[in-house]
């Protein structure tokens, strides 16, 4: 039996697995960035529509908690609004997958000590 050149065919098949194994992780890890970056918009317009709910900045809670997200380029899915916490949703589309993530931020007990 005749071996000769069976080590070229063994490391193109390795390669091949590397690649791939390379290709799968860094999508993975796209999703993964995503997901983070989404929760931290998400936080942060949460925040945005509180402080306006509880007068700290002018305009209208759910505008603001919209216009952070959109910055990031992520969609404002609902924003709940009750005395004085903000609930917002957002999400993003990333190659066919889904993301979404929700905060909710206030003053707890209205500000009362």
């Amino acid at each position: 039996m005749n071996d000769r050149g069976s080590a070229s065919v063994v490391a193109l098949g390795w390669i091949a697995v590397l690649v791939l194994g390379a290709g799968v992780f860094s999508e993975v890890a796209g999703h993964v960035l995503t997901a983070h970056r989404l929760q931290g918009a998400v936080d942060r317009a949460a925040l945005a529509a509180a402080d306006v709910l509880i007068g700290v900045v002018p305009g209208l809670p759910c505008d603001s908690a919209r216009q952070i997200l959109r910055h990031e380029q992520f969609s404002l899915d609902s924003c709940e609004l009750e005395e004085s916490r903000a609930r917002v949703t957002g999400t993003v589309h990333r190659r066919g997958i889904r993301h979404s993530a929700h905060a909710h931020a206030g003053v707890a007990n209205g500000g009362q000590k």
